[in-house]
């Protein structure tokens, strides 16, 4: 026989074989995203701090890259924070000081009111 009479079936995907290679196709395009996000991730670590980065350091960079939208706890996770002590140093930073206000007293305001609810200056009341 030779190479010439034989034919080859040509392979025709189906629906069904074409939807499965979709739903392929987005993993792998899903994972290899995770792993640049990953990637890039670790980069800003070992820019920071080579060894041992304290937890300030590892918070900035998970602030960066969940506010370029990245998934929250993929993020955590690739920095080995835990999402309860993330969300407690991001909002103990947002929390403002509250000013301290000392009183002592009533404020003297020069006016004082009568039982109708009129205003009277104190000077009137004094004399």
């Amino acid at each position: 026989m030779d190479g010439a009479s034989f034919k080859q079936a040509k392979y025709v995907p189906t629906a069904e074989d074409y939807a499965q290679l979709q739903k392929e196709n987005e993993k792998l395009k899903k994972l290899f995203a995770e792993q640049a996000l990953e990637r890039d991730i670790l980069k800003d670590l070992l820019k920071k701090k080579k060894t041992n980065p304290h937890l300030r350091i590892k918070i900035e960079i998970a602030q960066k890259h969940i506010g370029e939208g990245n998934n929250v706890s993929f993020v955590l996770r690739v920095l080995e924070v835990e999402r309860f002590t993330y969300y407690a140093h991001v909002n103990r930073n947002k929390q403002q000081p509250q000013e301290t206000v000392h009183r002592v007293g009533r404020p003297a305001s020069g006016l004082s009111y009568t039982q109708e609810g009129k205003p009277i200056s104190d000077e009137q009341i004094s004399e």
